[in-house]
């Protein structure tokens, strides 16, 4: 697992080198002195930048093909239908930017001679702020919350081949809330990588009580309080009109134990095959002690229709 870990976090930063290169290499910057220039320009020219209120929202529909390795009852190649929501704002007030990210995700699956499951649901909302300077690095303020929206249940085979449901999960049961001040590398407007060396993180963790049956009974939450460091990376390259690829990623390290580490790494390579046809390749590792204590690999292919506009003024 640390040999597979290790491989997909390095097959991550070669994209990235890949798509920024490639970005550069279209602009048509061939030498590194044309390259001082213009970053000088932009960075000369982001009061003119920042200073429009910009926003982009997406919505993608699709029908997908999911593997899933290292799941809670088994590994599965299935059939399903996911829902993808994206907002994004940029604006600039009191000497500070800011970077408002809002992300709901939501499908299912279907295993052939079974039921539909929920595969993931989640809605987060990122606020992050940085000082308006001319420095690479500047001094950063964020705030992220996650939580479900529906409800989750956990399936059990009675004795008399009965399948009954529990719930297991909610809306803010379980959720994170997570508080960060550090330094934020900002690559373009709305790209970024933030480190932040103090962060203060609240959990809202399922309790659950066992009934006469012997099954376990979700009866409310628990709270816990840990500080540590975190990573926090948007990356988004569309260099090509056609492809263009992301990277969403998060580190939250507190402890080496189950409950001191949350990592989740997303990347999604979009093309466009029509003007309202996608077909999108989305990979992932996600470990999510909240939600399944183990390391989780995920794939999925899947045509989209999406719906996507900008605003600005």
């Amino acid at each position: 697992m640390r040999k597979f870990l290790c491989s997909y976090i390095f097959l991550t930063l070669n994209i990235i080198f890949i798509f920024h290169v490639d970005a550069k290499h279209e602009l048509g910057i061939p030498t590194e002195d044309q390259r001082k220039l213009k970053t000088s320009a932009i960075k000369n020219n982001l009061d003119s930048v920042i200073n429009k209120f910009s926003t982009e929202n997406s919505l993608y529909v699709s029908a997908m093909y999911s593997s899933v390795t290292g799941h809670e009852y088994a590994n599965y190649y299935s059939l399903g239908f996911k829902e993808d929501f994206n907002y994004s704002c940029l604006k600039y007030f009191k000497n500070l930017i800011w970077v408002t990210r809002i992300h709901s995700e939501l499908s299912y699956y279907y295993i052939l001679d079974s039921l539909w499951f929920k595969n993931r649901d989640l809605f987060s909302i990122s606020i992050l702020g940085s000082e308006h300077t001319k420095k690479y690095f500047e001094h950063s303020y964020s705030f992220t919350f996650r939580t479900p929206l529906l409800n989750d249940f956990k399936y059990n085979t009675t004795n008399l081949n009965e399948t009954k449901k529990a719930k297991v999960s909610g809306l803010l049961n379980p959720a994170t809330a997570q508080i960060s001040y550090g330094f934020v590398f900002r690559i373009l407007s709305q790209s970024y990588f933030n480190f932040s060396l103090a962060t203060i993180k609240v959990d809202a963790i399922p309790k659950f009580n066992t009934n006469e049956a012997g099954s376990d009974v979700l009866v409310g939450r628990d709270y816990k309080i840990m500080y540590g460091f975190s990573i926090d990376i948007n990356y988004s390259s569309n260099s090509d009109k056609k492809m263009i690829w992301k990277n969403e990623s998060h580190l939250f390290f507190n402890e080496f134990n189950h409950n001191g580490l949350c990592l989740t790494m997303n990347n999604k390579i979009e093309y466009r095959l029509l003007r309202n046809l996608v077909i999108r390749y989305d990979s992932g590792l996600r470990y999510e002690p909240l939600v399944y204590r183990g390391m989780r690999f995920i794939q999925e292919v899947e045509l989209c229709l999406p719906l996507t506009f900008n605003t600005g003024k």
